[in-house]
């Protein structure tokens, strides 16, 4: 048993490694470096045009070599393969953006949201959303194909998918926000075991970047700052999450939901 448990351990410690220490330490090392050459918020503009790119995008330089590193281990230390997607995870993985543009067009046109200023197309967009793809994959790797994986090979499916969940919880942030922000962190999480079981792991990685992608670098939700739009609430919340984005509201909970019962139904019939 203890076997058993050493390999979603290491799982966790390296996600503790990549997410939280090798961020610190770069990050530390970045104000070194911006301190050593007087490089600041009121003397960046002054700066030659290098130095004030590095300012700007060295927290974006963080999380990607965090993000590449967890890659990087999950694929040569825990030997999980990475492959590519496939037409299949395309036709399915695709579903998390096409859901996040459908609700802003939702509430938009009954008001519930609107737009501040008018759409802006940035290149830094694609740069990001590279930086995003590599993140996400780095924790679907870790939470399906290392930790999911071994637990389920041990212990079944039902004990997997809940240890990954609360994983997923976990490293979502799910304990610092409000309650519905966290119940749809761990519905997330939940889906993604069931995407993950039935279609394997690019479906996963792609359908929460193209939520993360669209509510974030789209929609402007989460602090976007080179998001083509920025939508702020303009009534209730509840059902849109308001300006706290879509992950709290209860809309995307129920959207969660109906994932999760179809997902169990059709693994029911094929089962």
């Amino acid at each position: 048993m203890r076997k058993a448990l050493l390999r979603p351990l290491a799982a966790a410690l390296a996600w503790a490694f990549c997410a939280i220490l090798l961020p610190l330490i770069l990050g530390a090392a970045f104000q070194a470096l911006f301190g050593a050459w007087n490089v600041n918020a009121g003397t960046v503009a002054r700066a030659p045009g290098w130095a004030q790119w590095l300012y700007a995008w060295h927290g974006s330089c963080v999380t990607l070599i965090a993000g590449t590193s967890l890659v990087l281990l999950c694929a040569a230390v825990f030997h999980v393969p990475v492959g590519r997607p496939a037409l299949r995870d395309l036709r399915v993985g695709h579903l998390g953006l096409v859901i996040a543009v459908m609700l802003a067009a939702l509430f938009t046109l009954t008001d519930s949201l609107r737009a501040a200023g008018r759409p802006r197309l940035s290149p830094a967009l694609i740069p990001l959303g590279a930086i995003l793809l590599v993140s996400v994959l780095g924790e679907e790797l870790l939470t399906k194909g290392v930790f999911y994986s071994a637990i389920r090979d041990r212990w079944g499916r039902l004990r997997a998918a809940a240890a990954s969940t609360l994983l997923s919880f976990l490293i979502g942030g799910g304990p610092g926000g409000t309650v519905i922000s966290g119940i749809n962190v761990a519905l997330l999480g939940l889906l993604c075991c069931l995407l993950y079981e039935r279609f394997g792991l690019w479906t996963t990685v792609l359908f929460r970047w193209g939520w993360s992608f669209a509510t974030v670098l789209m929609l402007g939700q989460g602090g976007g700052a080179h998001a083509v739009l920025r939508l702020y609430g303009v009534s209730e919340s509840l059902l849109t999450g308001g300006d706290a984005g879509f992950a709290c509201g209860f809309m995307w909970t129920t959207i969660l939901l109906a994932l999760i019962a179809i997902s169990l139904y059709k693994d029911k019939q094929k089962g």
